[in-house]
């Protein structure tokens, strides 16, 4: 079986996610794949150039990409807002944990988390706007929305009942009431 560069990528991610930073090493993905480590430098230099790739494939497949489906996808702004809402309390809570810790533990990492959170946050703004709320509450409404986010991250890790789309469909009607 070929492996292509998107599978370490991937099984980066995966280890990111169980793991932690300190556990991706090439050596351990390798064993993972089932494959020697010398088909890792067909794809990369060395381990920053995986982890870069990993941070990549993140912003693009866990920010942009959704934005840009989202944004494209014919659906109004509230619907867009409980797609985005019931994707994001669904999936990928693992990684974006593990991505958080690991920018809170390298200082350039934690710069380019930072420019994916506000990318984020104003695209949630702008769906705000567009459900007719002033921008300046707006703004203030999609920042508690990716506060409400980080937390429920956190907790659901510890409490996979959280896990629920009655909880979800609470948040949507409590944050996207007009008041």
């Amino acid at each position: 079986m070929q492996l292509t560069s998107d599978d370490w990528i991937k099984s980066g991610l995966e280890t990111l996610s169980q793991s932690g930073i300190a556990s991706v090493k090439i050596e351990a993905i390798a064993r993972k794949l089932k494959i020697s480590k010398g088909s890792f430098y067909h794809y990369f230099r060395d381990r920053a150039d995986l982890l870069e790739a990993m941070l990549l494939y993140w912003e693009e497949h866990l920010t942009r990409e959704v934005i840009g489906l989202m944004s494209n996808s014919g659906m109004s702004a509230k619907e867009q807002f409980q797609a985005l809402v019931y994707q994001s309390f669904s999936h990928t809570t693992k990684l974006q944990s593990a991505i958080l810790a690991w920018a809170n533990q390298d200082e350039q990492i934690a710069k380019r988390v930072k420019a994916i959170e506000h990318d984020r946050v104003r695209y949630i703004e702008r769906l705000f706007t567009e459900m007719g709320f002033h921008p300046a509450e707006s703004a203030m409404r999609a920042e508690i929305s990716y506060f409400t986010f980080l937390g429920w991250i956190d907790r659901s890790s510890r409490d996979p009942a959280l896990k629920s789309t009655q909880l979800a469909d609470a948040f949507i009607n409590l944050i996207t009431q007009m008041s």
